[in-house]
C-alpha cells in the first residue's frame, strides 16, 4: 500500500487520454459541513475543465446501483464517496471494476482488492495529539477525558487512543466515556459522567456535533464553561460551533483539501486503466479554532498552581508566606486573597499542612529524632511544630509513630511506593489487584468488574489507589452524594493487602482521599470502623474522625 500527502493540485491532467468526457459518481451527504468542503475541493480540483461529468448522489442505495453496474455504458467511469460503508456495499466495492476512491473512511477489508481503489483521510492521529497539545498548553486541569463518536467508528478510536497516549507521556491519565445501552438517558448519562470528572477537566470530542452534546449535558449537570468543563470539538464546523452556549473550540481539519486529493487520486486510478496499487492519503489538520469552550484558565488559577508547586518544593526549607508572594510576583494580600477563595485556607495553613506532611512521612519511615524530624520538614521551632501535630492528629508525634511505623523496621527504610491516584478505568491487572484486595477484606466479598466500571464511568463511585511496582496495594472508595446541606460522602472499602501491613499505607491513602474530596467541595465524610480493627480507629481518630453518638440501621431486601 503506498502513502501519500494531502495537497491540491491540477488532477485532471494525470491520464484519461482516450475519452473527451468522464462521468464521476460522487456520494457525499450534502447536509453537512465537512461533506460540503469536500464537494467544494472536488470541484475545485475538476471544475475548471469541460472534460468531467459530475453525477451527484447522497443515497446508499444509488451507490449500490452503480456498483453493480455490468455494463460500461451503465457505469461511471470513477466514484468518490465518503458515505459510511454497509456490509453490502462493502462487499459490491470488493466486487466493482471502477475505480474508486474513499473519502474519511478507510477499510482495512477493502485493501486487498486488486484493481483500483484509493483512500483519503483526516490524520486522525494528529488530531488526538494537537488536541492534547492545546489542553496542555493551558495546563491547571486535574483530569482529562475523551468522548467518542457515538457508534464508535474507527477514526473515532484512532483519535482518542492518540490522545490518551500523548496525555501519558505527560503523566497525566485520560477516561473515557461509555455511552449507555441504546433507549437510556444519554444527555443524563454524559452528564453525570462529566460531573464525576476532578475540576477543572479537559474534555475532547471526537467531532463537533458530539462536541454540542458535551456542552449541553454539562450545562444541564450544572457545571460551567469553561470554568468546570473545557470543550473541544473536531471538523470546526461553524454552523455548529458558533451556535453552542458557549462557542466550541474545534481542531480545524482539511476537509476541502480532502476534496482535492481525492479527484487528484481518482485521475490517477482512471488513468492507470484500473492497474493500480492502494494508495492511502492522509490529510493533516489546519490547526485549532480556539472559541469560548477551551478559554485558558484564569490568570487566578495559574497564580495558585504555581503557588502551590512552590510550597510543595520548598515547604521543608523554611519559606514564609512572603517568600511564596514573592516567588509569583504579586503582594501577600493578593496571594492570601486567591487562596481563600481558590483553596479555602491561606498560605500560611497551606505551607504548614505541607511541612506536617513532610513530618507523616519522615515519623514513619525513618529513625530520626522527633526534634530532628520537626527541623527536616521545616519547622524553625521543632516545639511549635510538636503543638500543631498534636493539636491536628489528636497525639504525640511519638504515639503517631508507633501506630505508623513499618513493622521490624530496623533502619527506617520505607519501602518504595509508585504514589496515589484516582482510578479512572480498569486495565486487566487493576482488576485482578482489586478482586484481591476484596477477598482480603472480606472472604465473602465478590468483585463485578463490569458493575465497577459502569460505577466509575459515570462518576458514582471515586476509587483511589497506591501502587508498588505498579501493582494496587492499597485502596479505598469513596461515594458522594448531595443533600440540601450540601455534598457529603462516605467512604468504604478501605484495605491494605496483607503483605503491605504495618507500612502506613493506611494512613497515606487516607490523607490523599480526604485531600481529594476537600478539593472536590465535599462538606462531610463519614465511615464506619468494627471495634475490632484498634489500630484502624486509632488512625481515623488522628484524622480527625469522631464517633457519632447514633444509631445505625440496616434493612436487608
Amino acid at each position: 500500500m503506498e502513502m501519500a500527502s494531502c495537497g491540491a493540485s491540477s488532477c485532471y491532467n494525470v491520464g484519461v487520454k482516450e475519452k473527451k468526457t468522464i462521468t464521476v459518481a460522487i456520494c457525499l451527504r450534502l447536509a453537512t459541513a465537512s461533506h460540503r468542503k469536500r464537494f467544494v475541493g472536488i470541484f475545485k480540483a475538476w471544475g475548471a475543465s469541460r472534460r468531467w461529468n459530475p453525477l451527484i448522489i447522497q443515497d446508499e442505495r444509488e451507490l449500490a446501483k452503480l456498483l453493480a453496474a455490468r455494463s460500461p455504458i451503465d457505469a461511471p467511469d470513477g466514484i468518490i464517496s465518503g458515505v459510511p460503508y454497509s456490509d453490502a456495499i462493502q462487499e459490491a466495492i470488493g466486487k466493482s471494476s471502477i475505480p474508486f476512491v474513499g473519502i474519511g473512511n478507510f477499510d482495512e477489508a477493502l485493501s486487498t482488492r486488486d484493481h483500483a481503489i484509493g483512500f483519503v483521510h483526516n490524520d486522525n492521529c494528529g488530531i488526538g495529539i494537537a488536541a492534547a497539545g492545546h489542553f496542555l498548553s493551558h495546563g491547571a486541569f486535574r483530569s482529562f477525558a475523551y468522548v467518542p463518536d457515538t457508534l464508535d467508528r474507527e477514526w473515532s478510536r484512532i483519535r482518542g487512543e492518540a490522545f490518551r497516549l500523548r496525555l501519558e507521556g505527560e503523566g497525566m491519565q485520560c477516561l473515557t466515556y461509555i455511552a449507555p445501552p441504546s433507549g437510556t438517558g444519554h444527555s443524563a448519562h454524559l452528564g453525570a459522567f462529566l460531573s464525576g470528572l476532578q475540576k477543572p477537566a479537559a474534555v475532547f470530542a471526537a467531532w463537533d456535533g458530539r462536541g454540542a452534546d458535551v456542552i449541553a449535558a454539562a450545562r444541564m449537570a450544572g457545571l460551567a464553561i469553561p470554568g468546570d468543563i473545557s470543550v473541544l470539538g473536531v471538523d470546526n464546523d461553524e454552523i455548529i460551533c458558533e451556535h453552542t452556549e458557549p462557542p466550541l473550540s474545534s481542531v480545524i481539519t482539511d476537509a476541502e483539501g480532502m476534496g482535492e486529493a481525492a479527484a487528484q487520486e481518482l485521475a490517477r486510478l482512471i488513468g492507470r486503466n484500473g492497474s493500480a496499487s492502494l494508495r492511502e492519503t492522509v490529510c493533516p489538520i489546519l490547526g485549532i479554532a480556539e472559541r469560548e469552550s477551551t478559554k485558558p484558565p484564569s490568570p487566578a488559577g495559574k497564580l495558585i498552581d504555581r503557588a502551590l508547586s512552590f510550597i510543595s518544593r520548598e515547604a521543608k526549607n523554611g519559606i514564609t508566606p512572603d517568600d511564596v508572594a514573592r516567588h509569583v510576583n504579586v503582594s501577600r494580600r493578593l496571594l492570601d486573597l486567591r487562596f481563600r477563595q481558590y483553596e479555602g485556607h491561606t498560605v500560611r495553613e497551606r505551607i504548614v499542612e505541607s511541612r506536617l506532611a513532610e513530618v507523616r512521612r519522615l515519623l514513619a519511615g525513618s529513625n530520626a529524632s522527633i526534634r530532628s524530624v520537626f527541623e527536616l520538614a521545616g519547622f524553625g521551632s521543632p516545639t511549635h511544630g510538636y503543638r500543631l501535630f498534636k493539636r491536628q492528629h489528636g497525639i504525640t508525634p511519638e504515639a503517631w509513630r508507633n501506630i505508623n511505623r513499618p513493622k521490624g523496621a530496623d533502619d527506617g527504610a520505607a519501602k518504595p511506593f509508585d504514589g496515589f491516584a484516582r482510578i479512572m478505568s480498569l486495565s486487566d491487572r487493576d482488576a485482578d489487584d482489586l478482586r484481591t484486595l476484596a477477598g482480603e477484606l472480606d472472604g465473602n466479598a465478590t468483585f463485578d468488574r463490569k458493575e465497577v466500571e459502569r460505577e466509575l464511568s459515570c462518576g458514582r463511585i471515586r476509587l483511589y489507589a497506591l501502587r508498588k511496582k505498579r501493582r494496587i496495594v492499597a485502596c479505598a472508595t469513596a461515594v458522594s452524594f448531595a443533600t440540601p446541606t450540601g455534598l457529603h460522602c462516605r467512604i468504604e472499602d478501605v484495605v491494605v493487602g496483607h503483605g503491605e501491613r504495618g507500612n502506613g499505607l493506611g494512613r497515606e491513602i487516607m490523607e490523599n482521599t480526604l485531600h481529594e474530596l476537600k478539593k472536590d467541595g465535599v462538606g462531610s465524610v463519614e465511615l464506619t470502623s468494627r471495634p475490632s480493627r484498634i489500630a484502624a480507629n486509632a488512625m481515623y481518630r488522628s484524622l480527625g474522625f469522631q464517633i457519632r453518638n447514633t444509631n445505625v440501621y440496616e434493612l436487608s431486601l
